[in-house]
């Protein structure tokens, strides 16, 4: 229980029940912020109806309008949507704030009217180049000014990295003390443990290119000639269209009951994606028990080398990803191995309350290096 409770209000684009791997840690950080005894309010974005609600013990208001797409809708909704967080905020009178994405930008503001600490949580940065080389010119600008150009414009009192390898990118765009605060897996409910007879490879991620998508067909492809029976689930959804084979099958966006049953029937997930801050889907699938095949990147190698359940090959190398699918689909031992390591280890070092321990440790550091800024100014 922390020393003295906290009046931290979130602001963020989107909350759960929106899904994805960065509405995912903050649902689950901010339940064991509020469990470990602050007073925690979301003011999110919606594309639903507006009103409040709580969700494991935080209240949540959810504004509009919803967020539109595009350079000219973005500077359209940003004002409009920022003053909504602001009529919360009065009411509210929050201790310390805290955002993410574009919520670190209606945080930064409305600070400068009613002074108060600024804690920045930052899932990747990208900065300019790969912005526009993953997400197209419009999209990949409309990316950077909303997400990595705000580190530089708010200048947050503290900032919370999800990962080392996040903190190393966001070095360089602030002068603000970073704190890593890794994200937990205890979200992941108990069950049995994958069908050790499966032949079906997972693959979990919103449809970009940089999830890689098309080297996992390819691997899976290149797996087939030595084990035909294997298929690929894809879950999620995204602008990616592709051309599946009659041994893909494609779920798009599902809920957490049926997520968890792809994981625990199949055999291994693949993730050749070559840009994560974290990469949320692989810890999910270690703490299940499913061992995973992904890129050695950064964040990832930074994850693997804590949960040691799974196998990391060279980025954009295809072949060595098929081999790696391969083994897995044909040697149980390896699987077994690999999936008990990764649960065990996953399990034991990344949990929530792990998490928001560092949370409430930046809060902290937030409030006190805000409030000695002020006896220095009032000085």
């Amino acid at each position: 229980m922390a020393a003295d409770r906290l009046e931290v209000a979130f602001l963020t684009p989107a909350y759960h029940p929106q899904t994805g791997g960065a509405e995912t840690y903050t649902r689950h950080a901010l339940a064991a912020l509020a469990r470990r005894g602050h007073r925690v309010t979301v003011v999110s974005g919606t594309t639903g109806a507006t009103g409040v609600d709580v969700v494991d013990g935080v209240t949540v208001h959810r504004v509009g309008p919803p967020r539109i797409g595009g350079l000219a809708g973005s500077a359209r909704w940003l004002p409009r949507w920022s003053r909504a967080c602001w009529r919360v905020l009065d009411d509210v009178a929050p201790s310390v704030l805290f955002a993410h994405y574009t919520g670190i930008h209606a945080a930064a503001r409305w600070a400068r009217r009613n002074p108060t600490p600024v804690v920045a949580l930052v899932h990747d940065v990208y900065g300019f180049v790969e912005n526009v080389r993953w997400r197209g010119p419009v999209g990949g600008t409309v990316r950077y000014l909303n997400n990595d150009r705000l580190l530089v414009r708010a200048r947050p009192d503290v900032v919370v990295a999800v990962s080392e390898a996040t903190a190393a990118a966001a070095r360089v765009r602030t002068r603000a003390p970073i704190s890593v605060a890794r994200p937990g897996c205890d979200h992941v409910p108990p069950g049995p443990d994958p069908d050790p007879s499966s032949r079906r490879v997972l693959f979990v991620g919103r449809l970009v290119r940089s999830k890689g998508l098309d080297d996992a067909l390819a691997s899976v492809a290149a797996a087939r000639a030595s084990v035909p029976d294997a298929t690929l689930v894809v879950v999620g959804s995204g602008p990616t269209e592709l051309a599946l084979p009659p041994w893909v099958t494609r779920l798009g966006a599902i809920d957490d009951d049926e997520l968890d049953r792809e994981f625990r029937s199949s055999a291994a997930l693949v993730l050749p994606s070559q840009r994560e801050g974290w990469g949320l889907v692989v810890t999910e699938a270690a703490a299940r028990g499913l061992p995973y095949v992904a890129y050695d990147i950064p964040a990832l190698r930074e994850q693997h080398v804590l949960v040691g359940g799974g196998v990391l090959t060279p980025p954009g190398d295809v072949d060595a990803l098929a081999r790696s699918v391969r083994a897995l689909l044909t040697d149980s031992q390896l699987r077994r191995r690999l999936g008990a390591r990764g649960h065990d280890s996953a399990r034991r070092y990344l949990t929530w309350r792990q998490t928001a321990e560092v949370v409430e440790s930046a809060l902290f550091a937030a409030r006190d290096r805000s409030a000695g800024s002020r006896s220095v100014d009032a000085a």
